[in-house]
């Protein structure tokens, strides 16, 4: 009876662990399993949980982490540097999988010198190409590009081909990512072809599903069908999770562009719940996307806008400020560990060269002592013929020597001269260094008085409001309250629009905002924001109009357009009296044999005098226009849709007569042309 009651207690005791384990999604393993692990030693321990995080690599990204967590703390109990930097190559991987990119690239340059210090060539490659993996996702192609070329230069030295024909794909997809889509499809056909010479299935997956999207971007759709099938095949043999979602949604868009709707959405919806089960956030934001351009190529715009939603908060998420600030913090970080060891080096070998210097001073005075003794001995000697010769001798051989030894010198002053050449380039760039610092820090001077005095305002009003609200709590009525409240969201509203501007103006004066110019649905974006701002507009009796002819594609980046439109047709709400009317209108067009799209935002608002449109779109531009319903303007956003614009080879202007309202006019190419 005893006997059996510790059977049945065993078993409910393996049963809340495996509970346990499916709710935190930690690995479960089996009694027999368990058994096992306890069998071995702590090296065994540590080689089977790399194992283990390599094996669930492509497949379970949290499984992969609990595992490589495992061998770390083996790995620094037994001061193993090997375990310890494949441990921490899996963390990495598994972090990039889920999306925290920062964390992951902090990981890798930990890693780094651990392999470097074992002379590992293959975990060097594979690090560096990760690190290449997180720019990529950040969209830093060049930086991306740069980590795959050093990773593809460590496999090449070694022979490794599998790993050359890894970073020759990674290649292809950040120039096709990039918009260098020929050289993208040159990359990934020199990748597929090293893959099938090797029998490197991973690799021919990650080549025909690269050469497939090069069709898809050329309108080639049945190759482009051939080549994901093929992939798919090989993804779903090799139960390679990453590329098996990948692929699902890649054909649910083709089926999507053949009017093949129900296919589109089966694949895409396989291909969106193998990214969530697997967790690979990259991906799921990805299939998201998919599904905003089947259902709208379907015209379902309420399912489409709705994934948009999601698609727009995940991007957020992966491509955060915080995330990018830390990514650049510990790029600094590095660059100056290394520019601080090249100093160290460089002041080494200037020692060096003294040193240098000092002996040949002291061998030169050696050697004239030398020759002033022989001289001594010639003169002493003069009577002798035979000491004569002998001094004349021991003469020829000395000034060979001082003539050696001089022209020693003479190459030792060149090298110095040419160290000190060196410096002084050095000095010349650390002068113009200080001086593009001091320029930074004369515009952030400027910028801090631009928000200070924009901010001063909306900040004094919640202060002072806030503070009655605490002091005259009880005499304060419900109404008043919900008006002292309004103001006070109406202020911080106001703060948040002048700092995101200010943050988007900077950015892309600096560069930092890429775009990615695609095929883009221009039509169907005007629509979604004109349906955003309605009720705006309704409650100033305001009536939005909206109307399109033709295609409605343009050759633009989509989060620009967006933003360009959104600050138009906010603007048009913002200044229009009560009971007017906004239309929103999108037309093809043609000029010198070039297609456009043309977006026109005409309002019945105050217009513009001649002094207002020579300032329209400078930055904190005030005008004589002042909103009517209460709001407020940071002066901003006109600057960042030209800039926007612009940077897309598109037109901005506007047309209008003061007291009888205003058109705001965008043009838009409707594929790419040559500068």
């Amino acid at each position: 009876m005893i006997h059996i009651m510790i059977h049945i207690k065993r078993a409910l005791m393996l049963m809340v662990v495996t509970s346990a384990a499916m709710v935190l999604n930690i690995p479960c393993r089996t009694l027999a399993q368990q058994q096992h692990q306890a069998s071995l030693t702590l090296q065994q321990r540590l080689d089977e949980f790399n194992k283990a995080a390599e094996k669930y690599r492509y497949t379970s990204s949290d499984s992969s982490l609990w595992y490589a967590e495992q061998a770390l703390q083996l790995a620094e109990q037994l001061h193993n540097t090997r375990g310890k930097s494949y441990a921490l190559y899996h963390r990495s991987y598994a972090l990039y999988s889920q999306g925290k990119y920062d964390l992951a690239l902090t990981t890798l340059y930990q890693t780094l010198p651990l392999f470097e210090e074992l002379a590992d060539s293959n975990g060097i490659g594979r690090t560096l190409n990760d690190i290449g993996n997180i720019y990529k996702r950040q969209q830093r192609y060049q930086e991306a590009l740069d980590y795959y070329y050093k990773s593809f230069a460590v496999f090449e030295a070694i022979g490794h081909k599998e790993g050359m024909a890894l970073e020759l794909c990674n290649i292809g997809v950040t120039q096709a990512m990039a918009g260098k889509h020929e050289e993208s499809a040159r990359q990934s056909r020199r990748g597929l072809a090293l893959a099938e010479e090797i029998g490197y299935e991973y690799g021919v997956v990650f080549a025909s599903t690269n050469i497939g999207s090069y069709y898809v971007q050329r309108g080639f759709d049945d190759s482009a069908l051939v080549y994901y099938q093929r992939a798919l095949v090989l993804a779903e043999k090799l139960h390679n999770e990453k590329y098996n979602g990948q692929l699902h949604y890649f054909l649910g868009a083709l089926f999507a562009r053949k009017r093949q709707f129900d296919k589109a959405v089966e694949y895409t919806r396989k291909g969106l719940q193998i990214a969530e089960q697997s967790k690979f956030a990259e991906r799921v934001k990805e299939a998201y996307l998919t599904f905003v351009e089947v259902y709208a190529a379907k015209g379902d715009f309420a399912n489409a806008l709705s994934y948009h939603r999601r698609y727009a908060a995940l991007r957020d998420s992966l491509f955060s400020a915080d995330v990018r600030r830390n990514i650049d913090e510990l790029q600094k970080r590095i660059a100056t560990e290394q520019k601080d060891k090249q100093i160290q080096l460089l002041q080494k070998e200037q020692e060096l060269q003294s040193v240098i210097r000092n002996s040949l001073i002291g061998g030169i005075v050696f050697l004239v002592l030398v020759a002033v003794l022989l001289t001594n001995r010639y003169r002493i000697k003069r009577t002798s013929e035979q000491r004569l010769q002998q001094s004349h001798v021991q003469l020829l051989e000395a000034n060979k020597a001082i003539q050696h030894h001089a022209e020693v010198v003479e190459e030792q002053a060149r090298h110095i001269s040419e160290v000190n050449e060196q410096l002084n380039a050095l000095n010349a760039t650390l002068g113009a260094q200080n001086r593009q610092l001091l320029e930074l820090n004369t515009e952030k001077t400027a910028f801090l008085g631009i928000v200070a005095h924009d901010l001063k305002n909306p900040v004094n009003v919640i202060c002072n409001l806030a503070e009655m609200m605490l002091k005259n709590e009880q005499e304060i009525s419900i109404n008043q309250r919900h008006e002292f409240l309004r103001i006070i969201v109406n202020s911080s509203e106001r703060m948040f629009e002048l700092l995101r501007n200010l943050l988007q103006i900077n950015a892309l004066e600096e560069r930092a905002t890429i775009l990615q110019p695609t095929l883009v649905n221009v039509a169907m974006i005007a629509q979604f924001i004109t349906a955003d701002y309605r009720m705006r507009a309704e409650q100033k009796s305001i009536t939005l109009h909206f109307d399109f002819e033709g295609t409605g594609q343009a050759f633009a980046d989509e989060h620009a357009v967006k933003q360009v439109l959104d600050n138009i047709i906010s603007n048009a709400v913002k200044y229009s009296p009560p009971n007017k009317h906004i239309w929103v209108t999108v037309r093809d067009v043609h000029d010198h044999n070039r297609g456009y799209v043309r977006i026109s935002v005409r309002d019945e608002g105050p217009g513009l005098s001649e002094e207002d449109k020579t300032r329209l779109f400078g930055k904190f531009a005030r005008l004589s226009a002042q909103p009517t319903g209460g709001e407020h303007s940071t002066g901003l956003g006109l600057s960042i849709v030209k800039r926007f614009v612009e940077d897309m080879k598109g037109r901005v202007w506007c047309e209008s007569t003061l007291g009888k309202g205003a058109t705001f006019i965008v043009e838009l190419p409707q594929q790419e042309y040559p500068s």
